[in-house]
C-alpha cells in the first residue's frame, strides 16, 4: 500500500519529470482548499490527497495549486492547467479525475446566520431555513431545511 504520489502541473515540464507510465493509475485532480498545496495546509496535514493510501502505485497531477478556496469550479478559465491537461490534443489519458468541491466553502455558507444585527437575512441569501420557515407539515428530509433559492456568497 502506497500513498498517492502528487505532482503539480509544472512538475510535468521539469527534467526529469514524473514517470507517469510507471504508475498503475494516473489521476488528474482539481479542487478547493481540501486539495490545496499551500504550505500552511501541508504542514497541518490538511491536504486530503496527501492522505490517500492505495493498493497500487497511483499518481495525481494536482491542479488545485496554492489557492485556499475554489469558489466557482465552473469557471474553468481560472484553471488553465486543469483545462489544458484535460483537453489538449496531446493530453494524457487519465484513469480518473478527483474533484473536491464545496468543502470549507460549503460549511461556511451553511453557517450564514438567519439574523444579522437583529435583522433577518433574506431566505434567498441563505442555504438553510429557520424552523419557522419549514412550512405547516415538515417532512423528514434534507429538503425541509434547505433554502431552494439560497446560494452561498463567493469567498476569496
Amino acid at each position: 500500500m502506497d500513498h498517492l504520489a502528487c505532482f503539480a502541473p509544472e512538475d510535468l515540464q521539469s527534467k526529469p519529470g514524473p514517470d507517469l507510465p510507471s504508475y498503475h493509475w494516473r489521476l488528474l485532480a482539481q479542487g478547493d482548499s481540501w486539495f490545496s498545496t499551500a504550505q500552511a495546509k501541508l504542514s497541518a496535514h490538511a491536504n486530503l490527497l496527501q492522505e490517500l493510501v492505495l493498493t497500487k502505485p497511483t499518481v495525481a497531477i494536482n491542479c488545485a495549486g496554492q489557492r485556499e478556496s475554489l469558489s466557482k469550479v465552473v469557471e474553468l478559465a481560472s484553471s488553465p492547467d486543469f483545462v489544458r491537461l484535460l483537453t489538449a490534443p496531446d493530453a494524457q489519458v487519465w484513469d480518473g479525475i478527483l474533484l473536491s468541491v464545496g468543502g470549507n466553502d460549503l460549511i461556511k455558507a451553511a453557517q450564514t446566520p438567519t439574523q444579522l444585527d437583529g435583522v433577518e437575512v433574506p431566505l434567498h441569501l441563505r442555504l438553510l431555513r429557520n424552523q419557522t420557515e419549514w412550512g405547516p407539515r415538515p417532512r423528514a428530509s434534507a429538503a425541509t431545511s434547505r433554502s431552494p433559492a439560497g446560494r452561498p456568497t463567493p469567498t476569496t
